[in-house]
């Protein structure tokens, strides 16, 4: 995350340091949990202080952010937009017939092929494990009825992301 660049990539900068740094510090210890741990660069661009604020990966995930009302609430980031997402399926926890299913040769593929890249389709996926493009259908659309995947409607087709990760 860059703070005093804006949106449109004009380098706006930020007028205090130290108070960038206190809001940092303040959602970081009261708006997340389990606490994160962030690394932080200031430097001067064209003239304006910015700050490269980098979020370390953390083993301790899932992290929730905390809204107005206390509640605990799990983003995920699809491109550029951080979405709310209703529950995380982690690994262990679903029912047997689910485990066993992210215990398959095909679904562990489409895991390692979405950790890698942001979305997936059906026709793509059906290519990648050498199946029909309608039994891919079903299977995204079964991951994604469990909640592994999120599913995306893009125009005419769907596209699926992972949800999670382990």
């Amino acid at each position: 995350m860059i703070i005093g660049i804006a949106d449109n990539g004009a380098i706006i900068g930020i007028e205090s340091e130290l108070n960038e740094l206190q809001k940092l510090e303040k959602a970081t210890r009261e708006l997340i949990e389990p606490l994160i741990l962030i690394s932080l660069k200031s430097e001067i661009l064209d003239g304006k202080r910015i700050l490269h604020i980098e979020v370390l990966e953390s083993a301790d995930k899932p992290h929730y952010a905390i809204n107005e009302r206390g509640e605990r609430i799990i983003y995920i980031r699809v491109k550029d937009k951080s979405l709310p997402i209703p529950r995380l399926l982690l690994y262990g926890e679903g029912d047997a017939e689910t485990e066993k299913l992210l215990g398959s040769k095909h679904v562990k593929t489409l895991i390692n092929y979405l950790k890698e890249t942001d979305f997936v389709t059906a026709k793509i996926f059906s290519k990648i494990i050498n199946i029909s493009e309608k039994r891919a259908e079903r299977m995204l659309q079964d991951l994604a009825t469990r909640q592994i995947l999120l599913k995306i409607n893009q125009n005419k087709h769907e596209i699926f992301s992972l949800k999670w990760a382990k």
